[in-house]
């Protein structure tokens, strides 16, 4: 009797499961298709070797096999925003010049944010270094704009990569469950059938 129970529970956990997966699945490609389209419309080309090569080793791992590519997945997004534009963020901080390309004195890195540049603007008593940082700024925000952008891209682009794991797992699990109650449990309820005695 266990072994029938056993057995139905795991053609209903199975098929539950399979519903489950072939859903995370379908979700999961969407959310994939979804943010490819959205990336290809904007014809964003990833940067080639030469315009990372004096990025740090780290960043240059992360660009390395994007390079040269169409932007079309998150993964591609999430580098590009993490190690290609905040790099050249950080950078602009502690490079800035004046409009006649004179230099002034660096952003302190806990400052090289738009609104971190704000204090420094409005501290700045200098007309031609306040006008440095505010441009400065202006390219920051920018920036921050386009990492935003793409960072949300990548989220969508992780959210459904977890679907799509989790279909998969969910499929074979399923599919483990529905097995298992037409053989193993069914031979099990069969051999434990009691057998039919004749009477003389």
């Amino acid at each position: 009797m266990k072994t029938v129970v056993y057995r139905v529970l795991a053609q209903v956990f199975g098929v539950i499961a399979l519903a489950v997966g072939v859903f995370a699945l379908v979700a999961g490609l969407y959310a994939h298709g979804y943010v490819t389209d959205q990336l290809s419309q904007e014809k964003i080309t990833m940067p080639a070797a030469a315009a990372y090569k004096n990025l740090p080793k780290a960043s240059q791992d992360a660009l390395a096999p994007f390079a040269g590519q169409p932007m079309a997945s998150g993964d591609a997004a999430q580098a590009y925003a993490n190690h290609y534009i905040w790099e050249h963020m950080t950078a602009a901080c502690s490079t800035v010049k004046d409009a006649n390309g004179n230099a002034v004195p660096a952003v302190p890195a806990d400052k090289c944010t738009y609104s971190g540049l704000g204090a420094v603007v409005s501290a700045t008593t200098d007309s031609t270094q306040k006008a440095a940082y505010s441009g400065l700024r202006d390219t920051l925000f920018k920036g921050d704009m386009l990492r935003t952008s793409l960072l949300t891209a990548y989220a969508f682009w992780l959210i459904g990569t977890i679907a799509i794991w989790i279909g998969a797992i969910a499929l074979i699990l399923g599919a483990a469950l529905v097995v298992l109650s037409f053989t193993v449990l069914k031979g099990k309820s069969e051999a434990a059938a009691p057998q039919s005695v004749s009477v003389s």
